[in-house]
């Protein structure tokens, strides 16, 4: 889908480093072989809208459109992808503030942050239907956010202390279920 007419498509829909021509952009998109049936309509659609209101012109991306659960991978990679570089600046800066010995144990904690992330999404996550893969990655850029929150409050000592009989309450619960 993000590959030779696609790509071209929106370079020509949006005038990125080539004027602007929705004619042009329509072509390419109808070349897209990924494209469903329903995608590649609503496709068409919007760019004959972008096309015939000039003044309302917007961005044009082929996730815009997507019906299917192949092209609804595609688009959550891309944004799984941008999120995570926002979200690892973040984590960088947040590793500055921490204290030497705190720094030591973040590459274990990262690996068990990693392992547990793998293990949900194998096995606690839908993976029936065509959009199996972005459900997976939806909850992995979840629980990913999630470790960022802890690891700013971590940073910023913002953790309440934990009593034997909290630990002792939590764990009967997790076993309870």
């Amino acid at each position: 889908m993000f590959y030779g007419p696609g790509v071209l498509a929106m370079l020509y829909a949006n005038g990125k480093g080539v004027s602007r021509n929705y004619e042009v952009a329509i072509h390419l998109a109808c070349e897209n072989p990924w494209a469903a049936e329903a995608e590649m309509a609503y496709r068409v659609g919007h760019l004959e809208r972008l096309r015939d209101n000039p003044s309302q012109a917007a961005a044009f991306d082929l996730c815009d459109d997507i019906t299917s659960g192949l092209s609804d991978g595609f688009c959550t990679i891309i944004g799984t992808d941008r999120a995570d570089a926002v979200r690892d600046a973040k984590i960088a800066a947040t590793v500055e503030t921490l204290t030497p010995a705190a720094k030591n144990l973040l590459p274990a904690l990262r690996g068990v942050e990693t392992a547990f992330e793998e293990a949900r999404v194998q096995n606690e996550v839908d993976l029936t239907g065509t959009s199996q893969a972005a459900f997976q990655l939806e909850d992995e850029a979840f629980l990913r956010e999630q470790f960022l929150i802890n690891l700013t409050r971590f940073g910023k000592d913002d953790i309440p202390p934990a009593v034997e009989s909290d630990i002792a309450e939590l764990e009967r619960k997790l076993n309870d279920s």
